[in-house]
């Protein structure tokens, strides 16, 4: 027992004393939310070119925000802010949480173009790249759908395949309406060709002033058209062929045409359209672009990121005067020469076995591609038919078919279509806005010093184009020619809204006169207030013209 005693007394001395308060919880480390939400750029890098549908949602999403952004952030209004909300959030999802999105890559990109099929229905501009981008979105949804059957753990293989051959055949078919709207003697006038134009404008603009001049002065812009015409057929030639060394021809030839038109400042800038075409090219190499976007994509960004800057400086004075009016010059440049040289280097460098098309999509996996092609090939043949000019791919071609055609071999409307809202309609004076600017000359906002050079070289200065709205000064007013839809449209549009107004026009030579006076007596023609059907108000659209002048209009 006194052992006992020693040994508890010995511990009781030994032990540490008792503390009577809890002992404090051990600190724990919460992870930061950089590292779990937001992606590095190997994260992002991964994640694309895992998924091609994904990839090309993403870039395409940059593109969809270039156009609903400055409307909603220049508070446009409220209309455009509502349409374009839905497009800038699903946009904005997949630019800042792709790594999250891979396994919803198909049905991601089907909503998205969902959401920008609408806005561009209800908001976009009445323009050639809008148009080209609705019929991608055409080429996405009809694909989706004819996929939607298909066994999941497949269709994100099969989509991709259905879109590289509906963009390559759409490309091809856009290029080949381009080479034959080009068969003109306009675009063949030294001082009329817009090819010859767009050539000066480029030399004069971006090339030192001793050099541009030895260009200017050599054959280069007589021989231009004829380079022009010829790359037109090649490009579109080329898509059209299964041979992979081929279509990598076209795609490397294609990236410089588009970066050549995006380049000169605003207004004489195609940046827009261009950024639409080089998109259009990756789903044909979608594991070679995934390849040049893993081993290139941080020094394409950073080059790109440099060059924003130098051309923000560049077009200080001119990016206000860019038409659609997105005000993205410097970004949408930089953008589209980074889109351009990945598509350059994986078309060059990194061809891939995985981007050779297979046959096993279904004995019927032609029919969506040929019907795109000829979705693109109907519109482009549209102005020949007398159901639209504007815009309809005649852009850059100095095309008119209006009253005296100055095509090859097709004829102008009056020779074959005698049709009542094809007349030819020259309007003299008008105090109704729509007519005041129904076509603005873009060239009086050319740089002097482009101008100047312009007409040192017997270039004649012009890129008409026929905007839905204009909301700048209008120009002094010019007589013009426009079909008698346009004068029915504008007319019924005004007596609508209660507006007073008045216009004098000539048809077939005769001088009329159209008056809405205050009193809501009517002097004129009254069937220019008949109803025009919905679906010809949608599907008609003309520009100006004038039959003794063989000007670019876009």
């Amino acid at each position: 027992r006194r052992d006992l005693t020693c040994a508890c007394a010995h511990l009781h001395h030994q032990s540490p004393p008792v503390h009577l308060h809890p002992p404090s919880l051990p600190h724990r480390r919460w992870p930061l939310p950089s590292s779990a939400m937001i992606p590095s750029l190997g994260e992002y890098t991964l994640a694309l070119s895992r998924s091609p549908l994904l990839l090309l949602g993403f870039l395409w999403s940059h593109v969809a925000l270039f156009h609903a952004l400055p409307p909603i952030l220049r508070s446009a209004g409220a209309n455009s802010a509502a349409l374009g909300v839905p497009v800038v959030l699903v946009s904005l999802l997949i630019v800042t949480l792709p790594h999250k999105l891979v396994d919803y890559s198909f049905f991601l990109l089907i909503l998205f173009v969902v959401q920008n099929m609408a806005y561009l229905l209800l908001r976009g501009s009445v323009s050639n790249h809008i148009l080209t981008e609705m019929c991608l979105c055409a080429s996405v949804l009809t694909a989706g759908v004819s996929l939607l059957d298909s066994a999941a753990e497949g269709r994100t293989r099969l989509m991709k395949n259905l879109l590289a051959d509906c963009f390559r055949l759409q490309l091809a078919a856009l290029y080949l309406i381009s080479g034959l709207h080009k068969m003109n003697t306009g675009f063949f006038d030294m001082g009329e060709s817009c090819s010859a134009q767009v050539i000066s404008i480029f030399t004069l603009q971006l090339m030192p002033e001793n050099l541009a001049k030895s260009l200017l002065e050599s054959p280069l812009p007589a021989l231009s058209p004829h380079f022009g015409l010829v790359l037109e057929f090649i490009m579109g030639f080329a898509l059209l062929s299964r041979d992979r060394n081929i279509q990598r021809m076209a795609i490397a030839i294609a990236q410089m045409f588009h970066v050549m038109l995006a380049l000169p400042l605003p207004p004489s800038s195609f940046y827009p359209f261009s950024g639409i075409c080089v998109l259009a090219f990756i789903p044909m190499h979608f594991e070679a672009f995934s390849t040049a976007l893993r081993q290139h994509g941080r020094s394409v960004a950073l080059f790109c990121i440099a060059l924003w800057p130098i051309l923000h400086l560049r077009g200080l004075e001119q990016t206000h005067k860019e038409y659609p009016p997105y005000s993205l010059y410097p970004v949408g440049v930089s953008w589209i020469i980074g889109i351009a040289l990945l598509n350059l280097i994986a078309a060059l460098r990194y061809p891939s076995k995985a981007d050779v098309q297979t046959s096993d999509q279904g004995p019927r996996s032609w029919i969506v591609p040929v019907l795109m092609f000829l979705l693109i090939s109907l519109i482009g043949l549209m102005p020949y038919l007398g159901i639209r000019t504007y815009p309809a791919f005649a852009m850059f071609s100095n095309l008119r078919v209006e009253a005296r055609s100055n095509h090859w071999f097709l004829p102008s409307w009056d020779q074959w279509l005698k049709l009542d809202h094809l007349r030819s309609v020259r309007i003299l004076n008008s105090n109704l806005r729509s007519l005041q600017a129904f076509q603005i000359d873009l060239a009086d906002y050319y740089p002097e010093k482009t101008l100047e050079g312009l007409r040192t070289f017997e270039v004649r200065p012009s890129l008409w184009i026929c905007p839905p709205t204009w909301k700048h000064a209008i120009p002094a007013f010019k007589p013009y020619y426009i079909p008698f839809f346009e004068l029915h449209r504008a007319v019924l549009k005004a007596y609508e809204a209660n507006t007073t107004f008045y216009v004098d026009y000539e048809v077939e030579g005769s001088a009329e006169r159209f008056d809405l006076r205050e009193s809501g007596s009517i002097d004129g023609d009254e069937t220019l207030l008949r109803q025009i059907p919905w679906w010809k108000k949608l599907l008609f659209r003309f520009r100006s013209f004038d039959p003794d002048s063989e000007v670019c209009r876009h």
